[in-house]
């Protein structure tokens, strides 16, 4: 019987020859032409009939089917075995590839077997099934995906905010120059705010949000070359001396909010998406962030920094407030002037100076470095504020 079967099936795909998903087989040009590696897991020995009689064998760098699993003695799906076996003779590691699974047993082996990212993909079974095997996000079709290389544990796949000032890709493919952050992820924002810092040798700002305090999620930084504070302690008969940079007062505190709305901050549940780009070439770091609240109002906020290797005292923050349905006033809050040491818990933020502004739906406005818009005008682009040290 089961070399009937076998039989029945060789000839099925002999005569119309195997059908691929358009989405499958355009993502996978992108992906060779990217040059970017690829593997075809599967449990079926007739992959590489399959495979050619679609005419798409070359697309996959390493193939890991039955029949490998069998000689290998790897245990099938949802044991991750086998999509390690594939990342080994990739020659990658499972926290730098991405696994792409239609079946809730393979989403559980990528999640299992620790990759970085686990796209379920639905072709009709839906995705509430794919979602509780762990998938990072579940998609219906594959051109939704970006070439964008997501970090550990990323929220989503999906294609990030882009902006018309912001070509950060070329061709789908990222730019090497830059570093991409997509989907806000609190385990991981410390190593993103260390990884996104900005500096010109005399002095360095952490890359927070602006607006943030420190908490377990966040740490706002701001470090001048040279500034120390040295402490001395006793310890078991024995004097020590440290010195331990100080944290200067955060420059780049400013919060956004709605009139009769929350606060738009990274994590809130009104957050709906969250990119983050360091342009590596010209040291500008690029953050967009979207919040939709309860009443439906949906607000884009997009902020630009750099430290100035021109002027070394000078750092210059801009922010755009951009309300893309709705139409209203938004406060601005901005910082106080206290200084906060490291190693001393740094107090609950106030707001000594708050300042409303109108806003127009689907206009974007600045702050302009001096003078008050008319209500619903596009302000001055200057950017604002700006910090000299």
């Amino acid at each position: 019987m089961a070399a009937r079967k076998q039989q029945i099936f060789e000839g099925l795909i002999k005569a119309p020859g195997a059908v691929v998903f358009p989405d499958a087989l355009a993502l996978l040009r992108r992906l060779l032409g990217a040059m970017v590696p690829t593997a075809l897991v599967t449990a079926s020995r007739n992959c590489r009939a399959i495979l050619a009689a679609a005419g798409i064998t070359e697309l996959f760098t390493v193939l890991v089917d039955g029949t490998d699993a069998a000689n290998l003695e790897l245990p099938g799906k949802p044991d991750p075995a086998m999509f390690l076996e594939a990342a080994r003779r990739l020659h990658v590691r499972p926290a730098d590839a991405v696994v792409l699974e239609d079946a809730s047993a393979g989403v559980q082996a990528g999640v299992s077997g620790g990759f970085a990212l686990v796209v379920g993909v639905d072709r009709g079974t839906g995705n509430g099934s794919l979602l509780e095997s762990g998938a990072n996000v579940v998609v219906k079709d594959l051109s939704a995906l970006s070439l964008v290389r997501p970090p550990a544990s990323a929220t989503n796949w999906a294609p990030p905010v882009q902006t018309e000032d912001e070509p950060w890709t070329k061709d789908g493919v990222v730019d090497e120059w830059l570093l991409v952050f997509d989907g806000f992820d609190p385990a991981h924002e410390g190593q993103r705010e260390t990884l996104c810092a900005l500096g010109n040798g005399y002095w360095a700002t952490r890359g927070s949000v602006p607006g943030t305090q420190a908490d377990e999620t966040h740490y706002p930084g701001t470090y001048f070359a040279g500034v120390y504070n040295r402490a001395v302690t006793q310890l078991a008969g024995r004097i020590d001396e440290a010195e331990h940079m100080v944290n200067a007062p955060d420059w780049t505190f400013l919060s956004i909010q709605p009139v009769a709305g929350p606060l738009l901050q990274p994590g809130q549940p009104e957050m709906i998406s969250h990119h983050q780009a360091l342009d590596l070439r010209h040291g500008i770091l690029t953050r967009t962030n979207r919040y939709r609240d309860s009443a439906g109002r949906t607000t884009r906020v997009v902020s630009r920094q750099f430290q100035s290797m021109a002027d070394p005292h000078l750092a210059v923050i801009e922010t755009t407030v951009e309300a893309e349905n709705w139409a209203g006033t938004w406060r601005l809050f901005l910082p106080s002037t206290q200084l906060w040491a490291t190693g001393t818990p740094r107090p609950t933020a106030t707001f000594p100076e708050t300042t409303s502004w109108p806003l127009a739906a689907a206009g974007s406005m600045r702050k302009p470095s001096c003078g008050n818009p008319e209500p619903g005008s596009r302000a001055s682009p200057s950017p604002w504020p700006f910090a000299r040290a």
